[in-house]
């Protein structure tokens, strides 16, 4: 649903009238900042609390899946941006120059996708370490 509503969006953009030569598009507009989401919960809002070490792995489980719901809309819309770069930056071009252009544009879309795995496993790793720090202070008064 989410990366539907992120790709109608995207679309809505292009479809008014913004053109990918001049449109800075930005998907976290759109789309979760993944880097963000760990970072919203607190670890001792269950202390004393008599289901604490649950409520904390229910939340580190909750924090991995709204991770990978914001890396699989990135992801989406990386490879969404890619293909309108493609057909209206390359497609103007011909020859050597065309050929140029593609290969620049599969490589930063590629680059792209890279970093996303690479901020999907350091932001998971993140929330499991939210849901150890939170259980580890279920034991304090």
């Amino acid at each position: 649903m989410k990366t539907t509503l992120a790709l109608a969006l995207l679309l809505s953009s292009f479809v008014l009238g913004a053109s990918t030569a001049s449109a800075q598009w930005n998907p976290n507009l759109v789309c979760a900042d993944p880097t963000l989401i760990s970072s919203q919960y607190e670890p001792t809002v269950f202390i004393g609390l008599p289901k604490c070490v649950k409520d904390c792995e229910r939340v580190a489980t909750e924090c991995n899946k709204r991770v990978k719901d914001a890396i699989a809309c990135l992801t989406a819309s990386y490879g969404l941006l890619g293909g309108f770069r493609l057909r209206n930056e390359c497609g103007r071009l011909e020859g050597a120059a065309k050929k140029a252009c593609v290969t620049d544009v599969k490589a930063a879309t590629h680059g792209d996708k890279l970093s996303l795995d690479e901020v999907r496993q350091t932001e998971l790793d993140h929330c499991q370490g939210y849901g150890d720090l939170c259980s580890a202070d279920c034991d304090q008064p």
